[in-house]
């Protein structure tokens, strides 16, 4: 397999409410908007994890439907 890069680029189109909202939190905090950016990809991505990993267990769990006939 082959290794990864330490980093990567990503190019990332946003609509503008969202911008306002990056660069408010930018300003609120003293971070960079790039900054912003990867702590909310970090975050959001550490809760989908989360929520697959229920999603999954329920999926375990959960009793078979019937089948419709």
């Amino acid at each position: 397999m082959p290794s990864k890069p330490a980093k990567a680029i990503a190019a990332l189109r946003i609509d503008a409410e969202m911008m306002d909202r990056v660069i408010d939190a930018a300003v609120r905090t003293g971070l960079s908007q790039a900054d912003i950016m990867r702590l909310t990809i970090e975050m959001s991505l550490s809760d989908m994890k989360r929520f697959l990993d229920r999603a999954a267990d329920v999926k375990r769990t959960r009793p078979g439907r019937p089948s419709r006939r």
